[in-house]
């Protein structure tokens, strides 16, 4: 019975953010992609090539 209401509170709290979940994801790949490209120092040559 524990598990199903653990269960129950992680899905309640999924389904009240699921708006802001990919907008959080989103946000970490920006910052990733942001200092990867800057560590390399090519800022756009790594994006652009031509």
């Amino acid at each position: 019975m524990a598990l199903q209401e653990e269960l129950e509170s992680q899905g309640g709290w999924l389904f009240r953010y699921r708006s802001f979940l990919p907008l959080a994801v989103l946000g970490v790949g920006i910052l990733v992609q942001f200092f990867t490209i800057r560590k390399s120092g090519f800022m756009f040559l790594a994006v652009l090539p031509y």
